[in-house]
Order: C-alpha cells, then sequence, then structure tokens
C-alpha cells in the first residue's frame, strides 16, 4: 500500500476539512472563535471545511491554513495536509506547470545587432564629446558663469596646502 492509499485509508474517507470541522464543533468553537485564535479569515475556513479549492487562495498559502487549523486543534498537521493535497487541491496539478512562453521571438535583437549598436554609440561618443570640452571649444569656465578664485584665497590655499605637506614630511622623518 503506497503513502496515499494509506492515508486515505487512516482518513476513513473523510476530507482534511471535514475532519477539521468535526473537531471544532466537538470543542463548540464558533468559525468566529478559530478565525480569531489562528487568524485565517473565516471565508478560507469555510472553504477550507467545505472542500471548495476555488475559495482558496494560492496553493501555498491554503496549505498554510490547513496546518495552521490543524496545530490549532493539537491535530497531526502533517496528516492533515497530506490528506488536503490528496482529496482536495491534488498533490501537484501538472496542466498548470507550462514552460511554454507567448513571447513573440522575433521581437529579439540579435547579439549582431547588439553589438553593432554598441559600437557606433561607442564611436559617436568618441567624436562627438570632445566638441563640449573647454579645451576644443566646448563651453569654458567663463561661459558657464562660474567667477574665477580670488587671488588672496588662492594664496592662502596655496599656504595652508604649503603647511600640511610640512607637517606630513615632518611625520615621516
Amino acid at each position: 500500500m503506497d503513502t496515499n492509499e494509506q492515508i486515505l485509508a487512516e482518513s476513513g474517507g473523510k476530507t482534511a476539512g471535514q475532519v477539521l470541522k468535526g473537531q471544532r464543533e466537538a470543542l463548540g468553537l464558533s468559525l468566529d472563535d478559530v478565525s480569531y485564535a489562528t487568524r485565517v479569515t473565516k471565508a478560507h475556513i469555510v472553504a477550507i471545511e467545505e472542500n471548495d479549492k476555488d475559495a482558496l487562495p494560492s496553493r501555498v498559502y491554503a496549505i498554510g491554513f490547513v496546518r495552521t487549523y490543524a496545530l490549532y486543534f493539537g491535530l497531526d498537521a502533517d496528516f492533515l495536509v497530506q490528506l488536503f493535497k490528496i482529496k482536495t487541491i491534488g498533490r501537484h496539478d501538472p496542466s498548470r506547470i507550462s514552460m511554454e512562453s507567448d513571447v513573440d521571438e522575433s521581437s529579439f535583437v540579435s547579439a549582431r545587432t547588439l553589438l553593432w549598436s554598441c559600437f557606433i554609440s561607442f564611436m559617436a561618443l568618441i567624436l562627438i564629446g570632445p566638441l563640449f570640452s573647454p579645451k576644443y571649444g566646448g563651453q569654458a569656465q567663463e561661459k558657464l558663469g562660474i567667477p574665477e578664485v580670488p587671488a588672496d584665497l588662492k594664496a592662502k590655499m596655496d599656504e595652508n596646502l604649503k603647511t600640511i605637506d610640512d607637517i606630513n614630511t615632518q611625520s615621516q622623518e
């Protein structure tokens, strides 16, 4: 007997939702009580109990909700999750897994075209770039409106730099 058959035999033909609903009713708890304690919405609890996979979110969330619901009652969460997978959502739905894409491959750019585009852009940058450099007649400092550093401030900066150089030289000796 394989694992699935063993789980189905142990469940007595019930779904995970029926087991959980039976436990909830046996303890006299309302849907609101369970929803509040587990932080799973009432609608999702009802969907689990009624085996309504279409009312549940994605497979991963649904499995997490069943696990949380089972752990709340102290039941075997792994067993109930496996039962839920077998009876409600299926182990894996291969029809939903597709490796095919709907991308129009004619819209792809070939490597050759990409390489030529990069080469042409680079050459344009080399040829046109110097035109914007002040050395070759581009906008010089005066044209941009940046004033020259005043002579007295420039002399003071040079003096400070010389002092810093002297201190560094002395500390290295």
